[in-house]
C-alpha cells in the first residue's frame, strides 16, 4: 500500500511540475531590408511594420523556463556587422563573428500531450545574403544550403 502511494504522489508531482511551465510560441519574422530572419518567444521585441519587418509564421513552442521535464535551452547569438541572428541547443558552438544574447527558449524531452509532438528544427544558411532560416522541414529551400537539425520545438 505504501509502495502503491509512494508511486502514486511521484505521479502527482511530476504531472503538477509540468503544468506549471508555460509554453511560449517561436515567432518567425523576416526583414525585408537586411534580409535576414528573426526568431523569438516574445510579441513585443519586433514591431511589424516597421523597420520593414514582417512577421511570417510561428515555428512551434519552447518552455520558457528551466524546471522539471526541460530539456536542453535554445541559446540565441548576433552577428551587428551583417545583422544576423543564429539560434543552438549548444551554447559554445556558434559562427564566428556572432555574439552570445541569451537564452530564447527551453526544449522538452517530454511535451504535454496537448502541444503534440517534438519536432526537429532544422537550419538552413543562404551564403550571398548571410542569413540563417529555420524550419520544421528539411525540405530544400531556394537559394539556402541544409546544415541540419539545430535544436528542437514542440
Amino acid at each position: 500500500m505504501k509502495k502503491h502511494l509512494l508511486i502514486l504522489s511521484v505521479l502527482f508531482l511530476f504531472f503538477q511540475a509540468a503544468k506549471a511551465q508555460t509554453a511560449v510560441s517561436v515567432l518567425q519574422y523576416y526583414n525585408t531590408t537586411t534580409h535576414k530572419h528573426f526568431y523569438t518567444t516574445s510579441g513585443t521585441e519586433i514591431t511589424v511594420g516597421q523597420g520593414g519587418w514582417t512577421q511570417q509564421s510561428d515555428l512551434g513552442r519552447l518552455y520558457n523556463s528551466n524546471q522539471t521535464l526541460v530539456g536542453p535551452a535554445v541559446y540565441r547569438f548576433y552577428q551587428g556587422s551583417s545583422y544576423a541572428h543564429y539560434y543552438s541547443n549548444n551554447r559554445n558552438v556558434f559562427p564566428d563573428g556572432f555574439v552570445y544574447e541569451g537564452v530564447m527558449g527551453y526544449e522538452t524531452t517530454t511535451p504535454l500531450a496537448s502541444y503534440g509532438t517534438r519536432k526537429a528544427v532544422y537550419e538552413f544558411f543562404n551564403t550571398s545574403t548571410g542569413d540563417y532560416y529555420y524550419s520544421t522541414s528539411s525540405a530544400a529551400v531556394t537559394g539556402y544550403h541544409l546544415n541540419g537539425a539545430t535544436f528542437h520545438v514542440f
